[in-house]
C-alpha cells in the first residue's frame, strides 16, 4: 500500500547518502555510499508504488555492488557485467512498462539511458573521469523527472545530486589537481 509520507523520508535519506558519495576521493567508498543510497531509493519506490523505478533501482544497486566488490579487489569489472546490467534494465523496462503495466511513454527513453548510462560509467577505473561522465547520467534524470512531471522533491534530489557531482569536480578534479602541481 503506497505512502507518500514514509517514501519520502526514506528518499531523503537515500539522496542524503548519494551525495556524501560524492565527496570521497576513493571510488570504493563512492560505489558504497551509491549503493547503501540505492537501498533506501528501493525502499522510497515501494513505498511510493513506482514500481519500475524500484525494479529499474534493483538493478542498479545490483550493478553497483557488482562494482564495489571488484574495486575492492583493486580490479575493473569485466565489460560482461555492463552488458548484463544494460540487458537487464531493458528488460525490465519492455516487461514492466509495456508488458504488464502497458505505462511506456516517450520520455522514458531519457530515464532508461541513464540507467544504462550509469552501468557504463562507473564501471570506469578512473575515478577523475569517472566524476566527469556520472553527471549526464544524472542529468538525464533530471530532465526524465522534469519532463515527467515528477513529485518536486524526486526532481529537487537529482538536481542536488548533479550540484554535489559538480562540486566534486571542482573540488577533487580541478582545485586538487591544482594543489597537486603546486606541491
Amino acid at each position: 500500500m503506497p505512502n507518500e509520507t514514509v517514501a519520502l523520508g526514506i528518499s531523503f535519506l537515500a539522496m542524503a547518502l548519494i551525495v556524501a558519495s560524492y565527496f570521497f576521493e576513493k571510488k570504493v567508498y563512492f560505489l558504497l555510499f551509491q549503493a547503501l543510497g540505492t537501498v533506501f531509493l528501493v525502499l522510497s519506490y515501494l513505498f511510493s508504488g513506482e514500481y519500475f523505478a524500484m525494479i529499474g533501482l534493483s538493478i542498479g544497486l545490483c550493478r553497483t555492488l557488482t562494482y564495489f566488490f571488484f574495486e575492492r579487489r583493486n580490479k575493473t569489472a569485466p565489460i560482461y557485467c555492463v552488458v548484463l546490467f544494460c540487458a537487464l534494465t531493458l528488460a525490465a523496462y519492455f516487461t514492466v512498462n509495456l508488458g504488464i503495466l502497458k505505462t511506456a511513454k516517450p520520455i522514458d527513453i531519457f530515464y532508461v539511458a541513464s540507467l544504462i548510462l550509469y552501468a557504463i560509467v562507473f564501471r570506469i577505473k578512473d575515478v577523475e573521469l569517472m566524476r566527469y561522465l556520472v553527471l549526464l547520467p544524472t542529468a538525464l534524470a533530471v530532465l526524465y523527472n522534469v519532463l515527467c512531471a515528477a513529485p518536486v522533491f524526486t526532481t529537487v534530489s537529482y538536481a542536488f545530486e548533479v550540484a554535489a557531482g559538480v562540486c566534486a569536480v571542482i573540488k577533487f578534479n580541478i582545485l586538487g589537481q591544482k594543489e597537486k602541481r603546486t606541491k
